[in-house]
């Protein structure tokens, strides 16, 4: 049976030529590159070289990157740094924050942080919202740039705008602006030139590179949490993973020059979804039609059939979809919170699928996807009517 893919939102299928590359860089870079010999010479070209690959497709500067294990620790890296510093202050971020960063706010308050929860209805943050939850004490903002389960493309210029207007205005210090844009890379456009921000997070396999493999931006560097070997300038002890960091830098490259083929491509398939899906009754779209979002990321409610069901009866046909983060899909409890942040009522949360796809993602399968939810929704309202 062939399986149909949409739970790209999750991790994208690697490309073959990142495949390729973490091979032929495994087999002939096997040195350490912080070795002093020929050999670790040689590895330390391609790290640097793949760091400059990597800065180039983000908009920065090659210094200002740090090569980790994926979006979770480049969070953890910025986040937890708070911990040194003497204005610990207060943190604003978004009530519908991805697990690795909401899952901080035990530790804020630890360490005598006020914490500021953002309304985030659809998983937008508002500037309005944002300015008003500002305070002359506050030391850290979080933001995402995509919503990692509806898709919500935030107005990043003007919350930073929000941010730095008010530090003008105030004469407040600078506040740290952490930006979660994992789902952001490949997907919509994005630079880090145009942004005013002091760090980002990124990982390789939502955009079809290895699992295992991240970067972290930082406009200045961060206390480390472990000093460790010294590698990546201080900031990340540990021998780099080289073949992931190329194949990283390998996915950027292709993601880079194919930008805008892959966005006409999104845009086709989830127009093929949306006309389907919103003729089907027992379907409730939950993207309004105002608002931005990811065109790679499309959220559902097939309620009242639970998504467990449906994602399973989905993947005995062949389709693959899920029920929004794959951080959250082991714990009900830090999906409802999501949801329930986002507005989502509990009837529609209960029956709840993001469909996500991406650049191999055929028309046709599409069509199949929508042809099989509507036999289903069909089949399941019929036994439960």
């Amino acid at each position: 049976m062939q399986n149909r893919y949409f739970d790209w939102a999750a991790t994208a299928p690697p490309l073959a030529a990142v495949r390729e590359t973490v091979d032929r860089c495994a087999a002939d870079y096997y040195a350490n590159p912080s070795s002093r010999h020929h050999q670790g010479r040689e590895a330390s070209a391609v790290l640097e070289e793949s760091r400059c690959q990597v800065a180039s497709a983000l908009g920065c500067d090659a210094q200002n990157i740090t090569f980790t294990s994926g979006g979770t620790e480049s969070n953890s890296l910025v986040l937890a740094s708070l911990f040194w510093k003497k204005r610990k202050g207060s943190v604003v971020l978004s009530s519908a924050e991805h697990a690795s960063v909401y899952g901080f706010i035990p530790f804020f308050r630890e360490i005598g942080c006020e914490v500021i929860t953002l309304p985030a209805p659809l998983g937008f943050v508002s500037p309005d919202e944002l300015s008003r939850a500002l305070r002359k004490e506050t030391s850290l903002v979080c933001l995402n740039a995509v919503h990692n389960v509806s898709g919500a493309v935030q107005d990043l210029p003007a919350l930073v705008s929000a941010v730095r207007d008010y530090e003008q205005q105030r004469s407040a210090p600078r506040i740290h602006v952490h930006l979660d844009a994992v789902q952001a890379l490949g997907k919509v456009p994005f630079s880090l030139k145009t942004l005013d921000i002091d760090s980002a997070s990124f990982s390789a396999h939502k955009c079809s590179g290895p699992r295992g493999i991240g970067a972290l931006y930082s406009r200045n560097p961060a206390s480390p949490i472990s000093s460790g070997g010294g590698q990546e300038s201080g900031m990340r002890g540990g021998t780099e993973n080289l073949p992931g960091i190329a194949g990283f830098a390998a996915a950027l490259d292709y993601m880079t020059d194919h930008c805008h083929d892959h966005a006409r491509h999104f845009e086709e398939v989830r127009s093929v979804l949306i006309d389907a899906l919103s003729c089907i009754p027992g379907i409730v779209m939950l993207q309004n039609r105002e608002s931005s979002f990811a065109p790679s990321i499309l959220l559902i409610s097939v309620s009242p059939i639970p998504s467990e069901v449906m994602i399973r009866l989905l993947s005995d046909r062949g389709f693959s979809v899920s029920a929004g983060s794959a951080c959250s899909s082991k714990s009900s409890k830090k999906l409802e919170r999501v949801l329930e942040a986002m507005g989502i009522s509990s009837e529609a949360a209960a029956g709840v699928l993001r469909i996500s796809f991406g650049h191999s993602t055929s028309i046709q399968d599409a069509a199949l996807l929508a042809e099989a939810l509507r036999e289903e929704v069909q089949k399941l309202k019929g036994m439960l009517a």
